[in-house]
């Protein structure tokens, strides 16, 4: 998820082919991330924390038992990564099933991409 959505609230979901993440923000806009683009997925001690008070207030809602690094997920994801993550890339990049998906799979993505970007009444925003 983008750093501005760092520590709200939210409920992932699975479009039902598997290909992308989605969410709804603090502005009640949908965000989406294709999963294919995930390179880590940390939680506890190893997931990003909120440090500002209001934004780490909000997030650490629920059971006060329950450490806030216990309630947060991070999702690394895209391609500007170090050189120690080559190797992890180039197998993902060259999954050969991937790349020979059939011409309907790759429709079906692009299908469930548009759905996504779609607002509540069905249309796609311009800026999209």
């Amino acid at each position: 998820m983008k750093d501005s959505t760092v520590g709200t609230p939210v409920t992932l979901r699975v479009d039902p082919n598997g290909f992308f993440i989605y969410w709804t923000d603090q502005n009640k806009e949908t965000e989406h991330l294709e999963i294919s683009s995930i390179r880590d997925v940390r939680t506890g001690k190893n997931a990003k924390t909120p440090k500002e008070g209001k934004l780490r207030d909000s997030v650490n809602c629920g059971p006060s038992d329950i450490a806030l690094e216990d309630k947060t997920l991070t999702i690394v994801h895209g391609s500007d990564f170090t050189n120690e993550w080559l190797d992890s890339l180039m197998k993902m990049a060259y999954n050969l099933l991937a790349l020979n998906s059939s011409a309907n799979t790759f429709l079906q993505k692009a299908y469930t991409k548009i759905l996504l970007l779609a607002d509540r009444e069905g249309k796609i925003p311009v800026r999209r």
